[in-house]
């Protein structure tokens, strides 16, 4: 009986090695809900999503595949993202907080998601197509609800990292560009910033075709600016252009490392993005210059210590506090979540 016992504590202590929290590192394809307060982002092959004060991530998707490009409807009810399940990518529906996905496209080239419209109707798309010249790279809209309802091309232009008005009359999008891990590059293959208008089928730069990087465009909630991410300073950081004024401001002033991958909520309120290993927070209501805090998230032990579970076992010797939080890792591992420290930076104002 003893050896039992000895080989069961034994058991739950390697568990609970197992279940030590690990930073989460290097996500990708971040997207905000409507107030900021939640960020999905793809990593490890998953959907993912958090708080944006840090804390506990769940995983929403759960598959051999590879997902990623997780984008919210505005009720924050459904989720859209791409899946290679079949040999390559294509979107995939699936209500939230967990339901069997609903595969939406089935081209040979695949899909991915880039936004949805206001109304919640309809989802936008970019894939390759029988495009001639340059990149086959096109963007395309598609039933928000519909399998096979067919896809539809917003313009015959090339380009990448688009972002569609919720009316999806405007569409800001990127061309050419460097790989972005290449710095201060400067030259004719510098990233431009490009709008496509549908009501007058017009191609502007709203920019310029200066010899600077520019990337990432971004739609702010107003509809007549937009932010972007631009190596004029010599670093790559956040601006903000007024289509209006045609004036620009610079909102982040790092000075080696710079940013990727940057979402807002629909609401304007909030910005995320990712710099070397970390995502960083900005609030853009605020106009003054920003300052840095790292914030440190809950993992599974400190959850376990402020559960009911902790406070009762801290009675007792270590030997059922072992037990017992072994019993929430196993509960947690259940449920489909998992509890890991995800380092998230935010920059109050």
């Amino acid at each position: 009986m003893r050896l039992i016992i000895c080989r069961s504590l034994i058991f739950m202590t390697m568990l609970i090695g197992i279940a030590e929290a690990e930073p989460v590192n290097l996500v990708s394809t971040p997207w905000l809900d409507q107030t900021g307060e939640v960020v999905f982002f793809s990593w490890r092959g998953d959907v993912w999503k958090a708080s944006t004060d840090g804390g506990v991530i769940s995983r929403l998707t759960s598959d051999d595949a590879d997902e990623r490009n997780p984008v919210i409807s505005e009720d924050g009810e459904t989720l859209y993202y791409a899946s290679n399940r079949t040999g390559v990518n294509q979107v995939y529906r699936m209500d939230l907080p967990s339901s069997r996905p609903t595969q939406l496209t089935f081209h040979s080239e695949g899909s991915l998601p880039i936004g949805i419209s206001g109304d919640g109707t309809t989802v936008f798309t970019s894939g390759q197509r029988d495009a001639w010249w340059r990149w086959a790279n096109r963007f395309y809209s598609i039933s928000a609800d519909e399998p096979q309802s067919g896809e539809e091309q917003l313009f015959n232009a090339y380009g990448s990292a688009a972002s569609v008005n919720p009316e999806g009359t405007k569409v800001l999008f990127s061309r050419e560009g460097m790989s972005w891990s290449r710095k201060q590059y400067q030259g004719s293959k510098a990233g431009q910033i490009w709008l496509w208008d549908k009501e007058t089928n017009e191609y502007t730069q709203p920019l310029g075709a200066e010899d600077v990087d520019k990337r990432y465009p971004i739609w702010s909630a107003d509809g007549d600016s937009f932010y972007f991410a631009s190596e004029k300073d010599g670093t790559r950081n956040i601006w903000h252009h007024d289509l209006r004024s045609s004036k620009n401001q610079q909102l982040t002033h790092f000075e080696d490392d710079g940013i990727i991958s940057p979402a807002i909520s629909s609401d304007g309120k909030t910005m995320v993005f990712r710099r070397l290993f970390d995502l960083y927070r900005l609030d853009l209501t605020k106009k003054k210059p920003p300052t840095f805090k790292k914030i440190k998230a809950m993992t599974l032990k400190n959850l376990y210590e402020a559960s009911p579970f902790g406070m009762i076992s801290s009675l007792f010797y270590g030997t059922i506090q072992s037990a017992l939080f072994t019993l929430l890792a196993v509960y947690a591992t259940s449920m489909n979540f998992t509890i890991l420290e995800i380092s998230m930076v935010t920059i109050p104002n």
